[in-house]
């Protein structure tokens, strides 16, 4: 953890545009070359873990405008192993949605992230079945 961000009260604070609209949020898990939808958990937050590599997708309406925006997060575990597969999976969905991807690291989240996850960011180690696969043999 960046605890020298953490405690910075220079550190630019985000404020959400109000004319803009969230359409959808998307979060999709990179495995190799695929990218499997991640749903919410039960109390209607997403739970990232440290092994994973994901992204997140932002599509919001300007309600002046009309117009739709997106941006595209690319986000990893702090013991996540990442290969050329998924750098080129999110590369690929931000030329999808015709934007840059934004490299994210695990504990160096922007406000604006969190903000389009609904205020609340879980991060978990391990993942429950990741830890019982290695048994599986």
């Amino acid at each position: 953890m960046d605890a020298a961000k953490l405690w910075d009260v220079n550190a630019s604070h985000f404020r959400a545009d109000p004319d803009l609209h969230t359409v959808s949020v998307e979060v999709k898990l990179l495995e190799g070359s695929a990218a499997k939808d991640i749903s919410k958990g039960p109390n209607n937050v997403f739970v990232f873990y440290d092994t994973e590599v994901l992204a997140i997708v932002h599509r919001a309406k300007s309600r002046s405008s009309g117009l739709v925006q997106t941006k595209v997060w690319e986000w990893f575990g702090r013991k996540a192993e990442v290969g050329g597969k998924e750098r080129e999976k999110s590369a690929e969905l931000a030329r999808r949605y015709g934007t840059e991807r934004v490299r994210v690291e695990q504990y160096a989240e922007a406000q604006e992230l969190v903000h389009v996850l609904g205020g609340v960011l879980i991060t978990r180690q391990v993942r429950f079945l990741d830890y019982f696969s290695c048994f599986a043999n």
